[in-house]
């Protein structure tokens, strides 16, 4: 699974250390261990407008990744 950081919108990366795994953003240092299975069931609740903020910067990036490419191949 890859995950976006919900703040800047990087790829986060995963961080193996047994029961001490995370994923941690390259970009900005934020840090989450919801998907990983460390055993002490702590997820951060996500109420529907940061979902859809989320999906909103994930359309944002998509955009402006197809647009840098178009530039790039003129």
């Amino acid at each position: 699974m890859r995950c976006g950081c919900p703040f800047c919108g990087a790829y986060t990366v995963q961080i193996q250390r047994g029961m001490d795994s995370l994923c941690k953003c390259p970009e900005c240092g934020w840090e989450c261990r919801d998907c990983m299975a460390n055993g002490d069931d702590h997820f951060s609740f996500m109420d529907r407008e940061k979902v859809a903020w989320m999906k909103h910067l994930a359309d944002e990036l998509k955009e402006n990744a197809k647009n840098h490419t178009e530039e790039n191949d003129k």
